[in-house]
């Protein structure tokens, strides 16, 4: 029997994902849940065992990754543009940030368990 497949993107495909446990995926995944897992299950009228065992299947966990990834795509932008505000009103744990992640800050521990912090092409001590 083949398995119902959706779109994902240009390189993959999940698995389908079908009423309740569809509609639970989008409720537990989405940015705007703030909830605790049992109260969604009574929500849903499921046991906890029911969430356990739709947590060890990999379409139901193929689809919350595809759902957690369309939403936090779509935040991207809004992130970026928040983190560099923040260093630029001198927040040193942005700037810290944004360098780890545009490759330009680099941590370097030596043998005696000291660290050294690289900035361009001077080292820091």
């Amino acid at each position: 029997m083949a398995t119902e497949c959706y779109k994902m993107s240009n390189d993959g495909y999940y698995p389908a994902v079908k009423g309740k446990k569809r509609k639970f995926a989008e409720k537990i995944c989405s940015p705007d849940f703030d909830g605790n897992i049992s109260n969604l299950c009574k929500e849903f009228n499921i046991a906890r065992s029911t969430y356990y065992r739709w947590m060890d299947d990999m379409g139901f966990t193929g689809y919350c990754e595809w759902l957690i990834n369309k939403y936090t795509d779509s935040e991207l932008a809004n992130m970026w543009r928040s983190l560099i505000n923040a260093g630029k009103n001198g927040s040193v744990e942005a700037l810290k940030t944004y360098f780890d992640l545009k490759g330009k800050f680099v941590t370097r521990v030596d043998i005696s368990g000291g660290v050294t912090f690289i900035g361009g092409e001077d080292e820091l001590e």
